[in-house]
């Protein structure tokens, strides 16, 4: 492989890992929201079990919001566990990609 197609090869990997940096995220922002949706529901569902809210459909919701703040929280943390993986993955390959370049010393000259 030439160096041409090593700086091409290089430039595609750093676009992967923009994407995959912008996917991790877009996961933290949905695990910051399902901990929010887990809480609210949490705290409904005591209110409505010591009796400050007086409403059934108010405990149904508080269900939903803490089952749906779960699924939400464990499909995402495993979403944003493999992006982190094949992130680490892409760049020591992009690491391993730049080693191989020939890169020159540039000596320290002072400028006029």
């Amino acid at each position: 492989m030439d160096e041409t197609d090593l700086r091409d090869e290089i430039v595609a990997l750093e676009a992967r890992i923009e994407g995959l940096a912008a996917e991790i995220e877009k996961c933290r922002k949905l695990l910051i929201l399902s901990q929010l949706a887990m809480i609210a529901g949490a705290l409904l569902l005591v209110a409505t079990t010591f009796g400050f809210i007086d409403s059934g459909a108010v405990a149904i919701g508080a269900i939903g919001a803490l089952l749906g703040g779960i699924v939400l929280y464990g499909s995402n943390l495993s979403t944003w566990r493999q992006t982190d993986e094949a992130l680490r993955a892409t760049e020591a390959h992009r690491a391993e990609l730049i080693g191989k370049i020939g890169l020159r010393l540039v000596h320290n000259r002072t400028l006029h």
